[in-house]
């Protein structure tokens, strides 16, 4: 991939076999992967993982079959390995995701309700406290830290749209919502340990892209390094602030970058590929899916040197079911996993063998 032919001052740089001094090589990375199902849902049901922290604890959500009053579906969120202490297992949400965000000491965060118009933010630790601060709104918790701090968003109607602003909610006291610097709508993505908040803002001007990336840390904003004309968006970010997404010309491919104490680098893929990252580590190795040879969307892994590896091509035996997507990542390298039989997804621990 080549560099993006705009006027701006920020650069892509080519990391296709010479990453930048910021990107080092990763030190090793697994070749080969154990895989183990993390349970095997019933006929009519789905299970679709969702996080997975570095001590191994995947998260995820059983998506039972819909109902005939209102072909209404529902979900539990379960985790693994269970923990018998305390009844996670037993949350249960209408229409929404109950497990959504793992911390790296189990804390987990997502989303409860009864129907679509009444989605809550939810945290292990802090119940449902969505319904409790914004009961006439909807809200989403979309990311927790070891410290307890939970991050999302608020939808509140406002004909015609949604108005989103994004919030985080420290262990102790009242959620403090993100106003964009410039104007316009807020979503809070993710939070490390550090504390460091990953934000998408939506403007409000005309003539310039509508979407893009920035970090928030100790009560200030910084945007993240992005080409003028284009629009950014974060996805992922690990311990030390790296952040993972999108970087998308009015015209053209989108391109997948890594941003780097907040400068921009782009990922050498092929655009036909159409790679969709999910989650990220600590070296700089990413996760998601892309496109096959034949046009397939598989789950996949990329990093420095190697560039895009299919996972079923990691697994000493072929699988038996097709690897969708990859949905986390963790330091030890163990990916979390969408594995498909037929029309039934089901969730997967690649675990590297030694």
């Amino acid at each position: 991939m080549s560099s993006l032919t705009l006027t701006s001052s920020a650069r892509f740089t080519d990391v296709n076999s010479a990453p930048s001094p910021r990107c080092p090589l990763p030190a090793s990375l697994p070749d080969r992967f154990e895989v183990g199902e993390l349970v095997q849902p019933a006929p009519g049901h789905c299970f679709r993982p969702t996080a997975l922290n570095d001590r191994g604890f995947a998260i995820g959500n059983l998506i039972k079959p819909r109902r005939f009053e209102g072909a209404s579906w529902s979900a539990a969120g379960l985790c693994f390995p269970p923990l018998p202490d305390k009844p996670l297992g037993e949350i249960c949400a209408e229409n929404a995701w109950p497990f959504s965000a793992v911390s790296s000491t189990g804390l987990i965060a997502g989303t409860v309700g009864a129907s679509d118009d009444t989605r809550r933010a939810w945290a292990s630790h802090r119940g449902d406290f969505g319904q409790r601060f914004w009961p006439n709104a909807l809200s989403f918790a979309q990311g927790v830290n070891a410290a307890g701090t939970v991050v999302g968003k608020t939808l509140i109607a406002s004909d015609p749209v949604l108005i989103s602003r994004g919030f985080v909610l420290q262990e102790a006291g009242r959620p403090q919502f993100f106003h964009a610097p410039d104007g316009g709508f807020t979503d809070a993505i993710a939070v490390n340990d550090r504390g460091t908040v990953l934000l998408n803002i939506t403007g409000l001007a005309s003539r310039a892209p509508r979407l893009s990336s920035w970090i928030w840390s100790a009560d200030a904003y910084t945007p993240l390094e992005t080409p003028s004309d284009c629009a950014s968006c974060g996805v992922a970010m690990t311990s030390d602030d790296t952040v993972l997404g999108f970087v998308e010309p009015r015209s053209g491919p989108r391109y997948v970058v890594l941003w780097v104490n907040q400068r921009l680098t782009a990922l050498n893929l092929s655009t036909d590929r159409k790679f969709r990252p999910r989650g990220l580590n600590d070296q700089l190795v990413a996760a998601g899916s892309a496109l096959s040879p034949s046009g397939e969307r598989l789950a996949c892994r990329w990093s420095f040197g190697r560039g895009l590896e299919f996972l079923r091509d990691l697994c000493p035996e072929p699988p038996k079911v097709t690897f969708t997507d990859a949905t986390a990542i963790n330091q030890a390298g163990q990916i979390l996993c969408i594995g498909r039989r037929g029309a039934q997804d089901s969730g997967f621990l690649l675990n590297p063998q030694a």
